[in-house]
This record gives structure tokens, C-alpha cells and sequence, in this order.
């Protein structure tokens, strides 16, 4: 069982207090790092200062990005059976050649 620690993650200049596992601690604090960068380059590019305003054109973000990941993952789903079934196809296509030869 893994140990819980206790951290204290600053997000948009506040601190939000956890305990996480230890071994996603790292994680965990690379990600609020990648969070408020994100949030600092929507401040300087969108002229945004309310935090509120920025965390939410965050959470578009990543709704977005996790819905191209999806749709990019399903097609790339899709490409895998479609090659499975064309394996499949030639599989059965030689062994029915290989079963008329014997005959």
C-alpha cells in the first residue's frame, strides 16, 4: 500500500492542500507547473486577468484536446481491425489453398 503525502499544489495563486500517493507526486506537481504556464500564456496572450475566466479557457482546452485524443484513438482503433481483418482474410484464403493442395 502506498503512503499518502501530504502537499500543498499553488494553482492560480491559490493553494490547494492534498495527499497524494507518493509516487504521483512528481506527476502531480509537473502538472500544476504545466497548468499555471498555461494559464500565464492565456493571461499574456488573451489580455485575461481574472482567474476564474482563465481556468475555465483551460478547462476548454483540455476538453478539446482530450476529444481530438479520443476521436485520434478511434481511428487509429479502426485502422488496427481493419489490418486484423485483412490479416485475417489472407490467413484463411492460405490455409484453404494449403488445404486443396493436400487434397
Amino acid at each position: 500500500m502506498s503512503q499518502k503525502l501530504p502537499i500543498t499544489l499553488r494553482i492560480a495563486e491559490r493553494s490547494y492542500p492534498m495527499e497524494v500517493d507518493r509516487e504521483d507526486e512528481a506527476r502531480l506537481r509537473a502538472v500544476g507547473k504545466k497548468i499555471n504556464q498555461q494559464l500565464k500564456h492565456y493571461k499574456d496572450v488573451y489580455g485575461v486577468t481574472d482567474s476564474q475566466d482563465l481556468l475555465a479557457i483551460y478547462a476548454v482546452d483540455c476538453s478539446m484536446e482530450k476529444e481530438n485524443l479520443k476521436e485520434a484513438l478511434e481511428a487509429c482503433e479502426d485502422l488496427i481491425l481493419s489490418k486484423i481483418n485483412s490479416l485475417e482474410e489472407i490467413v484463411d484464403l492460405t490455409l484453404q489453398r494449403s488445404e486443396k493442395a493436400i487434397r
